[in-house]
């Protein structure tokens, strides 16, 4: 009985780990390693290989929302025909596609941003093949480890409709990640292919040209800014708050 119960104990615990055996990326050090620049990803690549400080993850449904958290590492080919997969497009960057029976779903960039400030980061959504029918998106996250949830930054959606253009594309404009995530020790982004609406095909969608730039900390500051101020407008007599930064010679906070 007791060999029994072990058994089974072992075979939980196993199972659980497979459930949820996804690898986090080692990060890159914008300090040390300067900025961050995705342009291309061969179908030749070998499978179980990827793009630097980056992992790709299946997912536990085929259409997931944006909430939904990776399960396993992707470490099929880049040149499939079927299944669910991720795609290597050469200078077209990445593509992903479920299907009826796959759960593919997202691509997780690990950063290391101590000594950084200003950090910005810019993409382009791509969509490679159209399968009239469902609405989907790549949208771009970010958290910190111990966040409960994602923050959504951008994203680029297909419609997915008789009006869309395989091979069109969009690119997504530089935005500064918040101040919470400069000067970390490790801040995860992820781009998710999701589903937002309709029933029908998914589409073959996709990301491309990342690029991720900072400044750094180093250096005594110049001069102080204005941060914030609690009220756009100021009244004799009415108390208000503001909150001042240390800055270089170029604006950016020391």
């Amino acid at each position: 009985m007791k060999r029994s119960f072990n058994a089974i104990l072992a075979l939980l615990i196993f199972g659980c780990m497979g459930l949820y055996s996804q690898t986090i990326p080692t990060a890159w050090n914008l300090d040390t390693q300067g900025d961050y620049s995705l342009t291309e990803w061969a179908a030749t690549n070998a499978a179980g290989t990827y793009p630097a400080s980056m992992r790709f993850h299946f997912m536990a449904v085929k259409d997931p929302s944006i909430t939904v958290e990776g399960t396993s590492d992707y470490t099929e080919a880049y040149n499939l025909t079927a299944m669910a997969k991720v795609y290597g497009l050469g200078e077209n960057g990445i593509a992903f596609q479920n299907n009826s029976g796959g759960k593919q779903g997202m691509a997780l960039l690990a950063l290391n941003t101590k000594n950084r400030n200003t950090i910005e980061i810019s993409w382009t959504g791509r969509t490679i093949a159209l399968n009239v029918g469902r609405v989907f998106a790549i949208t771009l996250q970010y958290k910190l480890p111990n966040d409960a949830g994602w923050t959504t930054l951008n994203s680029y959606v297909e419609q997915n409709n008789a009006s869309s253009v395989a091979g069109s594309s969009q690119a997504i404009p530089a935005v500064t990640l918040p101040e919470s995530l400069e000067d970390q020790d490790v801040v995860y982004l992820r781009w998710v292919y999701n589903y937002v609406s309709g029933g029908g095909g998914r589409p073959k969608i996709g990301f491309d040209d990342v690029l991720i730039t900072s400044q750094s900390n180093a250096g005594l500051p110049k001069a102080i800014a204005l941060k914030e101020m609690s009220s756009e407008f100021v009244s004799v007599g009415v108390p208000f708050n503001f909150t001042i930064k240390p800055v270089g010679d170029e604006g950016t906070t020391k």
